[in-house]
């Protein structure tokens, strides 16, 4: 349920700025309020609160985004004073978006993304009622390429890495019909800035000094929602920005601004049950299931077995299977204890990729095939068929070869690649695997 990328898009048109040159994304239903006049609420951040405890937000933020030609209308609110964003059920039903949701709308009441990245998914269920998931940011799950300027590039990084290219005049007609906003337009800074998939280009507004409503900007830095838009602090000059235009350069994906109201809601998540205690109970009857169908296997290979490396190598299979199932049973464990869904898909994953398991796994299969076929070959007179079984058993013992330098390969690439983000370096370890096994299907061919 919780493995889906949300995709933030839908369809919308990207129309040519004639007066400044600069590409504006625009929602096909016209834009919203942007109003910027001071709200009334505490100048001192807002602490992160737990899970159980209560989500306050200060603005509702309406952003439009546009990717490969489709494109989304995402609602959201976002507390300024800490970066906190916050999507109830009857704010998601705005959304327009053509893309599957990781979650079940229909049960969601409430939907928090933390300022690390991590997401908590409050849930009403028939099954188990009223529970709270949580996912942790770091397997490249939860950020299209434009939201990444949040979580990679915010606040005073981004400063460190974007340059200014231009100041422009944005005009009415271009940005809102706010009465709250200037009449006649008002400046922009023009920034770029390198990244993954190239340059990103941000339009960004400066609103002077950190102090009042902006003071919480000085710790936090930026407080910024799902499409990367929001407020960020430049250490430089003591200036908080608004951000509220992003565009990759090359495939002009992005996301503007559309909408940016003082607007106080909170949501108490007292309640709701921890996913990670009902998953545990259930992680346990896996566990104890899986052991015992590991027995009950061994148990079949040897009840007509007599040869004695045979028979080794059965115990010797089962013994690893035991192991890595508890390893699979800890890594699962972990995360429920944690109660944190991406701890136990993100253990899953690096144990799939991992190579000395993965050359075990090969190596013991590939140890009980040949001595299978030694004992076939021993009990043949057939000159075709031991001619057919000696070429099976070459093929074989190369196999046993390749998964040997699998391993070699795997540990070395695991070394080299640790400094990496966990998604890229999963990318690299299943990429390897694959070439791997490619090779072992074309070495008997």
């Amino acid at each position: 349920m919780m493995k889906k990328l949300l995709v933030f898009m839908l369809y919308i048109g990207i129309m040519q700025s004639k007066a400044q040159a600069i590409e504006f994304i625009n929602p096909r239903e016209g834009f919203k309020e942007i109003d910027l006049k001071n709200p009334s609420f505490a100048v001192k951040p807002d602490p992160i609160p737990k899970a159980n405890e209560v989500f306050k937000t200060t603005h509702l933020m309406i952003s439009v985004c546009s990717h490969d030609g489709d494109g989304s209308v995402i609602h959201q609110y976002i507390n300024q004073t800490n970066g906190v964003v916050g999507i109830p059920k009857e704010l998601l039903k705005k959304w327009q978006v053509m893309s599957e949701l990781p979650f079940d709308a229909k049960e969601l009441d409430y939907w928090a993304i933390l300022p690390n990245k991590k997401q908590l998914y409050y849930v009403n269920t028939e099954e188990n009622g009223k529970v709270v998931i949580e996912m942790t940011a770091g397997d490249g799950n939860y950020t299209n390429t434009m939201a990444k300027f949040d979580n990679m590039m915010q606040g005073e990084i981004f400063w460190r890495s974007a340059k200014k290219t231009k100041s422009i005049k944005i005009s009415k007609g271009d940005l809102t019909t706010s009465k709250n906003f200037e009449s006649e337009g008002f400046m922009a800074d023009v920034y770029e800035f390198p990244s993954e998939e190239g340059k990103i280009r941000a339009i960004v507004r400066d609103l002077g000094e950190a102090k009042g409503q902006y003071a919480p900007l000085k710790s936090n830095y930026a407080a910024v929602g799902l499409a990367g838009l929001g407020w960020i602090y430049n250490k430089q000059n003591n200036h908080v920005y608004l951000v509220y235009h992003i565009q990759n350069v090359a495939t002009k994906a992005g996301c503007r601004l559309a909408g940016l109201i003082p607007e106080k809601k909170t949501f108490s998540g007292s309640g709701y049950k921890p996913m990670g205690d009902i998953m545990m109970t259930h992680i346990k009857e896996s566990h104890q299931e899986n052991l015992s169908e590991i027995s009950q296997t061994l148990k079949d290979n040897l009840v007509n077995e007599t040869d004695p490396q045979l028979i080794a190598l059965y115990k010797e299979s089962a013994k690893i299977d035991r192991e890595l199932q508890t390893k699979s049973m800890e890594t699962s464990a972990n995360g429920a204890m944690l109660n944190d869904v991406s701890e136990i898909s993100r253990g899953m994953i690096e144990n799939a990729l991992n190579p000395d398991i993965k050359y075990k796994t090969m190596d013991i299969s590939l140890r009980i095939e040949a001595r299978r076929l030694e004992i076939e070959l021993s009990e043949s007179q057939d000159p075709e068929q031991r001619k057919a079984l000696n070429k099976k058993l070459n093929c074989n013992r190369r196999q046993q070869t390749l998964w040997l330098n699998y391993r070699t390969d795997g540990r070395k690439l695991k070394e080299n690649i640790k400094g990496m983000e966990i998604q890229q370096q999963m990318e690299k370890l299943s990429t390897l695997m694959m070439d791997y096994q490619q090779r072992m299907l074309q070495d008997c061919l």
